[in-house]
């Protein structure tokens, strides 16, 4: 056979596909075991927060305490260097304000306390994960940065993730579905619409992504949770933290009464 110019750019052309097919597999590949490890890792979150979620909550409380009593603390004699007159009602809302983020956190304990729900059986999560992975592969934004632009794809994107995450099959099937009549109401040949702009840099950047998920919380709280030893370990050093907390508040409050504060004026305890 006598190679030419044309055989040359017709090998040049099929490496390219073949070489872009590659790269478009290894990224898909690396998406789903991203938004995999994600979900276990939120997984090994609920399950550490059913574990200790209860001394977590106490701890949380008596720390928020602490911080409520020192603020009330400082205010106080901000106020009274500054010769401001003594006002509750500002007082409480300055309080309100700063506490806010530990009051968020104690929320998020006992909503995840009240979804930890039933245990879900390997076959019931791969159907979630394979359902879940088809419609990754049809709206994920990178994928399909062009149709994302329709604001009815980002809200079933969005809600399939949703779902995802709160391992509700039911609801993620009838996303899948809806996504289904969508994209063919769009005449949408998922077939041929597969292009990843800059996958290279894609690529890149999710492995960085899943290496940083494999070495943080939550992903790492798997070891403490499959542990026994760890586990009582973790429910000893939970007790010394609310012990010496619960010591700090009172040493805190009775500094607040010395002052002749009335504690209860400010729902601190």
């Amino acid at each position: 056979m006598q190679f030419t110019s044309e055989n040359n750019s017709i090998l040049i052309i099929n490496y390219n596909i073949e070489n872009s097919e590659k790269k478009q597999k290894e990224y898909l590949f690396l998406l789903n075991k991203k938004l995999s490890l994600e979900k276990e890792g939120l997984h090994y979150e609920l399950e550490y927060i059913r574990l200790f979620g209860e001394k977590m909550k106490r701890l949380l409380e008596l720390q928020t305490e602490c911080i409520k009593f020192k603020k009330l603390i400082a205010i106080y004699y901000r106020n009274i260097n500054n010769g401001i007159l003594y006002n509750k009602n500002k007082i409480l809302n300055e309080l309100a304000f700063e506490l806010k983020p530990y009051y968020d956190h104690l929320e998020y304990i006992e909503q995840a306390q009240n979804s930890k729900g039933k245990i879900l059986s390997t076959h019931h999560i791969m159907k979630i994960k394979k359902l879940y992975k088809e419609i990754v592969n049809m709206i994920h934004p990178d994928i399909s940065e062009d149709l994302f632009k329709n604001e009815k794809i980002k809200e079933l994107w969005n809600d399939a993730t949703n779902y995802y995450k709160c391992n509700n099959y039911e609801k993620l099937q009838e996303t899948y579905f809806i996504i289904i009549d969508l994209l063919e109401q769009l005449n949408v040949d998922l077939s041929k619409r597969l292009n990843i702009n800059n996958i290279d840099e894609k690529i890149e950047k999710i492995k960085r992504k899943i290496e940083s998920i494999k070495n943080s919380d939550p992903y790492m709280l798997k070891y403490i949770i499959s542990d026994g030893e760890s586990i009582k370990e973790k429910n000893e050093e939970y007790d010394e933290y609310i012990n010496s907390y619960n010591d700090y508040g009172n040493d805190l409050k009775n500094q607040i009464t010395d002052l002749g504060i009335n504690i209860n004026d400010y729902n601190l305890v």
